[in-house]
């Protein structure tokens, strides 16, 4: 249940009145930990000067937030680049989408990063309302703090740093909402799952990218992700005039969220995912520098990270989004992988509504740019092969019928194979085949049961006799079974 300024006041009262410690002492525990001798430290959480609960400044539970999400790598958050989305002629119905969801200055306007600051706020950020009972745009109001200071303003006061648009008023995501299977049917295929629905599926490259920026922007993610109630109920607010004007069958609804509450929903709900989530990374920082410009807070203490990362074409390819810097990648309805080149402004513009189901036909298709062509890159090789010349040509295959000149024919080519073996051995073996042979007597060839070295007595024990022991063993026609 969302905090109200009034029971949160009641609550702090009833503290202060029940712990009677020195003046001097309640106002060092309202700003403690802050001032800070050094950034990044951990809090110690057992310090006497840390309150159990404080409504209005840091208590043992936020504290404990701020050192958990010392372990989180704050990152710069990625802003629209423009020249990347005219290289792919998307840029115009990019921003012309987000200037109808009321988000172009956020998506545009790039910010440094103050990473401790930023961990402040993640770990204290809260969304309050004064009637509880009746939460609504006028009685939102949005809290966190910074450098000590407690800093609160309203919704409104909000979009108005971020010159978001202050229509619609809803502080809440509708759970059903009546277009999205024909919405998402139109755009991808089939009924909207949210556990089931994904950014890689939707075909128009405008919408996709639209997809990835609400993504980052206003739900804190990275990468492509599954797309929740929120992100389409989004997208569908971009383009319901186009929806509106075709005449397609989707129902026409009005999206009631505000998309300030979008922003500062994320904020708070994102030390949950970094906390107790297995990514640790967050790149949601840079955002809340116009905050804390806004309420004066000397950033010259506080260490900056200057680098600014847009959504570029390698970005886009890490995505899948682009296969290549001219090549978009997209799956057709029956989830065949398929490659188009941009800028094309006939198949994206979404002036069109064909165009917002994204259907090409199969001549603007293109083959997978990483996959190479067989040889594609080998030069052209001479045909060296001779003219035909006859002179060549054998003769036809006589019918040979005489059973004894075929006997004959077999007989003299197996001797003159056997004279080539043998010729073959006693080149390797330097010889010794054919003497030995000659003068093997029967004893000889009579397999021995002795290790070699090991002879009876009376026989051979030279050197000599053994190596040729050997050779008759390892060369000898006889002994492997061959013939003549």
């Amino acid at each position: 249940m969302a905090q109200t300024k009034q029971s949160a006041k009641r609550t702090r009262e009833t503290f202060t009145s029940s712990t009677p410690p020195p003046q001097a002492q309640q106002q060092t525990s309202a700003t403690y930990p802050w001032p800070r001798e050094q950034e990044g430290e951990l809090i110690d959480l057992s310090s006497p000067l840390l309150l159990d609960l404080n409504c209005e400044g840091w208590d043992k539970e936020t504290a404990a937030r701020y050192n958990a999400l010392l372990w989180v790598d704050m990152l710069p958050t990625r802003f629209c680049h423009t020249e990347t989305l005219a290289d792919l002629g998307i840029d115009e119905d990019v921003f012309e989408t987000l200037h109808a969801i009321g988000i172009v200055p956020l998506c545009y306007s790039a910010h440094e990063l103050y990473p401790d600051l930023a961990r402040q706020v993640l770990a204290t950020a809260t969304i309050t309302y004064e009637d509880s009972n009746a939460p609504s745009y006028a009685n939102c109001s949005f809290s966190f703090m910074a450098d000590g200071e407690y800093c609160s303003l309203s919704l409104n006061k909000l979009s108005e740093i971020y010159e978001i648009v202050n229509e619609p008023k809803g502080v809440a995501v509708a759970k059903k909402f009546s277009p999205s299977n024909a919405f998402w049917d139109c755009i991808v295929n089939g009924n909207f799952t949210p556990g089931k629905a994904y950014q890689s599926q939707i075909r128009n490259p405008v919408l996709r990218v639209i997809a990835e920026i609400i993504s980052n922007l206003l739900f804190a993610k990275d990468l492509t992700s599954k797309v929740t109630n929120g992100e389409l109920q989004t997208l569908y607010a971009g383009i319901e005039d186009e929806i509106r004007a075709s005449g397609s069958g989707i129902p026409i609804h009005k999206v009631k969220t505000n998309p300030g509450f979008n922003f500062m929903t994320m904020i708070c709900e994102r030390r949950q995912c970094l906390m107790h989530g297995s990514n640790k990374k967050d790149r949601s920082g840079s955002l809340l520098t116009p905050l804390f410009k806004h309420f004066g807070i000397d950033l010259s203490k506080y260490s900056v990270n200057k680098e600014v990362q847009y959504l570029e074409i390698k970005y886009l390819m890490a995505c899948h989004i682009m296969r290549d810097e001219e090549t978009y990648s997209f799956f057709d309805k029956e989830g065949t992988q398929l490659f188009t080149k941009l800028p094309n402004h006939d198949i994206t513009k979404l002036s069109e509504f064909d165009n917002i189901r994204f259907l090409p036909s199969p001549v603007l298709l293109c083959t997978d740019p990483r996959t190479a062509a067989p040889d594609a890159d080998m030069d052209d090789v001479e045909d060296i092969t001779p003219d035909a010349d006859p002179s060549y040509d054998l003769g036809e295959l006589a019918d040979v019928t005489d059973d004894q000149a075929y006997r004959r024919w077999m007989v003299n080519s197996q001797c003159k194979n056997n004279s080539l073996m043998r010729r073959i051995l006693s080149l390797i073996t330097g010889g010794c085949i054919g003497k030995c042979n000659q003068r093997r007597s029967p004893e000889a060839q009579t397999p021995r049961t002795h290790r070699p070295g090991k002879e009876p007595i009376g026989t051979a024990t030279s050197t000599e006799a053994v190596h040729r022991s050997r050779n008759r063993r390892s060369f000898d026609p006889a002994e492997s079974g061959e013939s003549d």
